[in-house]
């Protein structure tokens, strides 16, 4: 299935966020990586916190890992909601991932990505399990990287 071949893609690019590597080309203090098949763009912090989004010019997909992020079980579903600023989306399907460093987090498969270069992204991404915010990521400085990276994924449409 495309799907699961998109979500493993997807965690081996979230590997590489969550470790120090050398990005191919770095956009306002996001990564944007292009492995021949896919375009990713990452960020991650000093607190192990990472954020990818990958587009393959037919599929998006976004995943993350927190450090010190639990109650997560590897390959389980989990619906998900995210929010920025008053737009959000609810009912997101999400599968549970972890790091061999003990990092976790989720993938959501098909999330809109290019909803982060088509308008002026500033705030906060805040992402949700239930009621309870599980972690929130600055969208500061998004868009550039966000433009480049779905103009990436469009040659392996």
């Amino acid at each position: 299935m495309r799907l699961n071949t998109l979500l493993f893609a997807a965690s081996a690019s979230l590997m590489l966020a969550a470790a120090p590597a050398a990005a191919q080309q770095n956009i306002d203090g996001w990564d944007l990586n292009d492995d021949g098949e896919s375009c990713a763009l990452s960020y991650s912090n000093e607190a192990g916190t990472a954020l990818t989004m990958l587009n393959d010019g037919k599929y998006d997909a976004m995943g993350f890992v927190i450090d010190g992020l639990g109650g997560v079980e590897k390959g389980a579903p989990i619906t998900l909601q995210m929010q920025i600023g008053t737009s959000e989306w609810v009912d997101l399907n999400a599968v549970g991932i972890s790091l061999s460093t003990g990092a976790a987090g989720y993938m959501l498969g098909n999330f809109p990505v290019d909803v982060f270069a088509e308008r002026p992204m500033r705030g906060t991404l805040r992402i949700r399990r239930g009621t309870e915010v599980i972690h929130s990521f600055p969208l500061d400085n998004i868009n550039r990287g966000a433009k480049a990276m779905v103009e990436c994924g469009k040659k392996y449409g």
